[in-house]
């Protein structure tokens, strides 16, 4: 395979601003959870290939690790919202979307593209998967595809596109009802647009506003879409309904966050601003109302995350140098250190409904001795800790991870054996 071709490809794929990406069930405090990931095993030589990872996966309750993989090059899995498929991009001669069990049985190619942008995005029900193509490596001829995953029938044909879109990705509503994602602007007004189409009518595609569109995510309740938007002089957080209202501006940023998090309820939302010259955490009702810094700029912190009874918010922040991992009290505005001994330390997120915190750390120095120079910045470990626990245990799940990492509760036997009657191809 044409490693410029990969190279491109895979940044594309690595670049999503969600990190972990989370499954969205409630789940009891201390259920088991399935997580996988791409790596690259060393060589003979003790290296590590950057160009021919695989997918592998481990669980929560510190399961030995699985190779699912074992041929070309694969990566971006992401685990259905049940547990009960992984789906991953597989590079060889062609570039295909794969679907298999979670044990890497039964593989079935869904869908092939010729250049793929952004990540796949399983529907809430787990029945479609939504992701962008661009012909000819266009950037301004991005297309959003939606695919069956168990069609009645092969596809005779290749899947219509449901809207002409840009390079990123496409979330869904929690009703999996609508899409959003990044369209061209139809106005001189702005260049990348927020719009939303629902996936069974291709005309319903609209624009939510005309305004320069960076980061957006959906409100638990599937009623609102929160965007931060406006030139980087002038940036500003807004919430936006589907119903065709004008957009409502909640508050001027100094700088436009990476990411934002709603609170369980939709009515509050954590996002990180400018305080001075450090960074900040800042709450701020859904209204607009009672903006709120929770943290001192002095700790320059970010990733910040409400917990599922909203009580608590894990957070990165600079402690003697090191980036750590911290949770903050609601109740009593207390903050109290939660992870040590470990390198460069961020949250990615709470697992669904439960007290277990998923943590992104550096690799340790002695295996970013192996990896590829252009790699290091992609590489990483990942730990999970009860935060119900008085001594808070950090339990290492994996190192020397590619991109994203997926994590859904572990489904039951009969939801795997959904895809055993598929025959591969």
């Amino acid at each position: 395979m044409n490693r410029a071709l990969f190279t491109t490809l895979a940044f594309t794929l690595l670049i999503s601003p969600a990190f972990a990406q989370l499954a969205p069930p409630a789940t009891k405090p201390h259920s088991s959870f399935l997580i996988t990931y791409a790596k690259s095993l060393p060589g003979p030589d003790d290296s590590y290939d950057f160009f021919a990872a695989d997918i592998f996966s481990t669980d929560t309750d510190g399961r030995p690790e699985s190779q699912l993989t074992d041929s070309s090059c694969n990566v971006s899995p992401l685990l259905s919202p049940d547990g009960s498929r992984i789906a991953f991009v597989q590079l060889q001669r062609s570039m295909n979307i794969i679907v298999m069990n979670p044990d890497g049985s039964h593989p079935r190619k869904l869908a092939s593209f010729s250049s793929l942008s952004g990540s796949l995005s399983w529907s809430p029900d787990g029945k479609f998967i939504a992701y962008m193509d661009v012909p000819n490596g266009s950037n301004l001829k991005a297309m959003l595809y939606v695919v069956p995953v168990e069609p009645a029938a092969p596809a005779k044909s290749p899947p219509k596109p449901v809207a002409a879109s840009y390079l990123s990705d496409a979330a869904w509503s929690p009703d999996g009802n609508w899409l959003a994602y990044k369209c061209l602007a139809q106005s001189k007004k702005s260049s990348i647009q927020l719009c939303v189409v629902r996936p069974s009518d291709p005309a319903s595609a609209k624009p939510v506003s005309d305004l320069n569109i960076a980061v957006y995510s959906w409100s638990p309740d599937g009623t609102k879409l929160a965007f931060t938007a406006g030139q980087r002089k002038s940036p500003a957080l807004f919430v936006a309904k589907l119903d065709g209202s004008a957009p409502v501006a909640l508050t001027q940023l100094k700088a436009i966050p990476a990411s934002f998090d709603w609170s369980p309820d939709s009515k509050q939302i954590l996002f990180t601003d400018l305080q001075g010259r450090n960074s900040a955490i800042f709450r701020i009702n859904a209204d607009g109302s009672s903006r709120e810094r929770l943290t001192d700029p002095k700790l320059q912190a970010d990733s910040a995350y409400w917990s599922a009874d909203a009580r608590q918010i894990a957070l990165s922040a600079m402690d003697h140098g090191n980036r750590s991992v911290f949770l903050l009290n609601l109740d009593n505005s207390e903050m109290h250190k939660v992870v040590t001994g470990l390198p460069q330390c961020s949250p990615t997120g709470w697992l669904s409904g439960t007290s277990l915190l998923f943590i992104r750390c550096a690799p340790s120095k002695k295996s970013v001795a192996d990896i590829p120079a252009n790699a290091r910045k992609i590489s990483a470990a990942f730990s999970v800790l009860d935060a119900s626990e008085s001594q808070l245990p950090v339990r290492k799940l994996a190192d020397l991870v590619y991109g994203d990492v997926s994590i859904a509760q572990k489904p039951d036997s009969t939801s795997i054996h959904s895809l055993d009657s598929l025959s591969a191809q």
